[in-house]
């Protein structure tokens, strides 16, 4: 016979169970009486409190789960499971701090548990500590090394600290365990971009085993497209992003969507993300068709993009966060492009072309891209400048006596090279100062990193600034303390380029070997500019040291800059468009005229 602890706990585990179900069920009043029942009866048992609590957290009953987390750790302090899991539930309320805290303390408890060493490793990574993060991470990775995420947020944590090489070890060590983590697969392509020795080809490479991995799995929801062949009607063209809003991507979209041919193209959006702000208010106003995406699953949107006709699907995101490759592998659409959200193949075979201008792609390159490369005359991107920035002035230099050079770009585009590279530009202009100004520079730990980064490359850290983040306008106005810009390599600067441009501030930049490597050189070819476009790392130095030394020079750079930009295609939004436009008409008609591709 039973004893009566154990038909209690019998009855506990049935009644919380069938509680759960009828919440998910959506018969809230029930499920909420049978939990208020259990809370009285076990209520003063520490597991049976921390069994309710994570109940409570599942059923979105986030204030009822506080109060019970916190009652679990005070019936047993010396409990990991319960300091883990109320750690664990701060963290994802956003209280990091307080699950550092937490946390801590249970991996002091439990030192082999690698699930809390993670949780540890999610928590410090919430406070900016991405150093410590590693260490837990590691530690979590040692514990058992088979715990996929473990890896893939090593791998992060690494790349957000800038230590590309070792993400790549750490992502590709994710992707032995597990080949089919599409997640991991974006990161590691994502950040490889980053690496000092990012080339085409070798990005090629890793674009190809996505696709064998991820790709070819999808291919079998491939269906014959109904549209019709006529290659001179109206268009349905379908842009789909997670990034509809202050963001690059909202920033390049807002002038193409506001000057599309309405007649000739049936314009939709499929926005990707919940955040709406200004910005996505007024492209709204400019797409004839929105779709709030982002709770669609893949055979959802495929079904809708199907349905609503989409002749020519736009991927605006690649391999970055929110993207949906993996639709995009299922081809909902008979002609499938990427461009502008991320500066490379996304390795898709379902993916027919990818947009690029001369700069980005030079012929010689289009063998390490799976898509067709199709390139537009000027510029990859048109540019809207955010109406309230401020008017330019003159180069500090002039009142300050000393030339300050500047980087408002995410230091995780600045690599050993560049740091060496800039420490020469410092030496070689005496009383030179360097302001580095970027979200990442929030913490001292993460400030402390890069700092020792320069110390290393010889650098005196006493003429380098290490600014925090600006809302927009306040980052533009910033630029009035920048003499000179220092574009980073190998990834360069995309609309921080253009924004240092348009505030009168010239940017020197070296072409890479890769697509993200080639921003600023289009942009500034484009404006008229390629006198700052270095050949090599002398010739960048070179550049630099000669404009600091001539204040004419850099005054009336400064005070004809957003002219250039204004006379120039970057800001040509309707000849932009009509570019844009005529390339993608170019590709239905080529569809069109081959009715047996099987692309």
């Amino acid at each position: 016979m039973a004893k009566p602890h154990q038909i209690a706990q019998i009855d506990f585990v049935k009644e919380l169970t069938a509680a759960r179900r009828h919440h998910a069920a959506g018969r809230v009043r029930q499920a909420e009486t049978m939990f208020s029942q259990l809370l009285r009866q076990f209520g003063a048992i520490p597991g049976a409190v921390l069994d309710l609590a994570k109940a409570a957290e599942e059923m979105g009953e986030a204030e009822a789960a506080l109060q019970l987390f916190q009652r679990a750790v005070g019936l047993d302090p010396q409990s990991a499971a319960a300091a883990g899991a109320y750690g664990t539930h701060l963290a994802r309320r956003g209280q990091s701090g307080e699950a550092v805290a937490l946390l801590k303390r249970a991996t002091l408890l439990d030192a082999g548990n690698p699930q809390l060493h993670y949780n540890l490793g999610k928590a410090l990574a919430g406070t900016g500590a991405t150093a410590q993060a590693v260490a837990a991470y590691r530690q979590a990775c040692r514990l058992d090394p088979a715990f996929v995420w473990a890896f893939i947020n090593l791998g992060n944590a690494l790349a957000d600290l800038g230590l590309h090489d070792e993400a790549a070890k750490a992502y590709g060590q994710a992707l032995d365990l597990d080949p089919s983590n599409a997640g991991c697969w974006n990161n590691y392509l994502l950040s490889s971009q980053y690496a000092e020795g990012a080339t085409a080809a070798n990005l090629f490479a890793l674009c190809q085993d996505f696709e064998k991995q991820i790709g070819a799995s999808l291919r079998k929801y491939i269906r014959p497209h109904a549209n019709r062949r006529d290659p001179e009607r109206p268009l349905r063209i379908g842009y789909v992003s997670p990034d509809f809003r202050r963001h690059p991507v909202g920033y390049f979209m807002s002038g193409v969507f506001s000057h599309h041919d309405k007649d000739a193209f049936r314009i939709s959006a499929y926005s990707l993300s919940d955040q709406e702000d200004d910005l996505t208010l007024r492209l709204k106003q400019s797409v004839p068709y929105w779709v709030a995406a982002k709770r669609l699953d893949d055979k959802a949107l495929a079904q809708r993009i199907r349905s609503d006709g989409i002749d020519i699907l736009i991927d605006l995101a690649g391999h970055t966060a929110d993207n949906r490759l993996t639709l995009f592998a299922q081809k909902p659409a008979p002609l499938q492009v990427t461009w502008c959200g991320y500066v490379g193949s996304t390795g898709l075979q379902a993916m027919d072309a990818i947009i690029a201008d001369r700069f980005h792609i030079p012929p010689q390159e289009e063998a390490f891209y799976t898509e067709r490369v199709v390139r537009l005359p000027d510029s990859w991107l048109c540019y809207a400048p955010p109406e309230s920035a401020p008017l330019q002035s003159p180069p500090p230099s002039l009142a300050r006596g000393h030339v300050t050079f500047g980087c408002f770009n995410n230091p995780a585009k600045i690599s050993q090279g560049a740091i060496r590279l800039w420490q020469r530009i410092l030496d070689g202009v005496s009383g030179s100062r360097l302001a580095l100004r970027a979200a990442y520079f929030t913490s001292d730990e993460r400030i402390g990193i890069y700092r020792q980064r320069f110390q290393d490359a010889g650098a005196d850290t006493a003429r380098i600034d290490f600014l925090p983040p600006l809302p927009q306008v306040e980052l533009l106005a910033a630029y009035g303390d920048i003499d000179i810009a220092l574009d980073p390599f190998p990834y360069s600067g995309g609309v921080t380029t253009l924004e240092a441009l348009w505030m009168g501030v010239p940017v020197i930049t070296k072409s890479g070997a890769s697509f993200p490597g080639r921003h600023s050189t289009s942009f500034l070819c484009s404006a008229g500019l390629s006198e700052l476009v270095a050949e090599d790392e002398d010739d960048y130095a070179q550049i630099a040291l000669a404009l600091a030394k001539d204040k004419k020079r850099l005054s009336e750079l400064r005070a004809g800059l957003r002219g250039r930009l204004q006379a120039s295609p970057l800001l040509d939004h309707r000849n932009f468009t009509r570019n844009l436009e005529g390339l993608l008409r170019g590709l239905w008609r080529d569809w069109c005229a081959s009715p047996n591709s099987s692309r």
